[in-house]
């Protein structure tokens, strides 16, 4: 993971395309274990240059391909990179903001170490609300990890900034996976 980390973040800052590690990487930079498989990314870089950013990652040596999300998917825009390795494949997703508390948590984040390197992480907060924009089962558990981990004023918070990017239906559901609940 770490050859993965490495190479698709120095080409992203190389082509000074602004992104932060989101996902389950992320999830670990903020003190939850969590097995994964892939490395995710936000950059903060509008769609309509996904072609050109493309190809810019297969100029660095990667193999990268753009799909652009359909009306009732939560992501925009998608390269996905994949990169050999001696066992299976690693899949890096680069995702496209679809809104600007999106793109704005990019411009947040904090640099972190992981696997020996500095790498620019989204903060907890940000990453809460991604993971509630996002929807899903797993994604619900992990917001609800995160959230748990935080003081009553931080919770207090996050719950309003759900309410305003219009997430307070996910807010509840994620947190049935608490074991006691606000």
């Amino acid at each position: 993971m770490k050859e993965t980390l490495q190479k698709v973040a120095a080409t992203l800052k190389s082509l000074q395309a602004p992104y932060a590690l989101i996902g389950g990487f992320a999830l670990m930079a903020r003190g939850i274990v969590r097995a994964t498989k892939d490395v995710d990314f936000l950059i903060d870089f509008p769609l309509h240059e996904a072609a050109s950013l493309t190809q810019s990652l297969r100029a660095n040596g990667l193999d990268a391909v753009f799909r652009k999300g359909g009306a009732e998917d939560p992501i925009v825009g998608i390269i996905r990179v994949t990169l050999p390795t001696s066992t299976d494949p690693i899949q890096c997703d680069i995702l496209f903001p679809s809104r600007a508390w999106q793109a704005e948590a990019v411009r947040n984040a904090n640099p972190v170490k992981l696997e020996g390197f500095d790498v620019p992480v989204v903060r907890a907060d940000d990453l809460f609300l991604l993971k509630l924009y996002a929807g899903g089962p797993q994604d619900l558990m992990d917001a609800a990890n995160l959230y748990e981990l935080q003081s009553g004023e931080e919770r207090r918070a996050w719950k309003e900034r759900a309410a305003k990017i219009g997430r307070s239906k996910m807010f509840a559901r994620c947190l049935t996976f608490l074991p006691i609940r606000d």
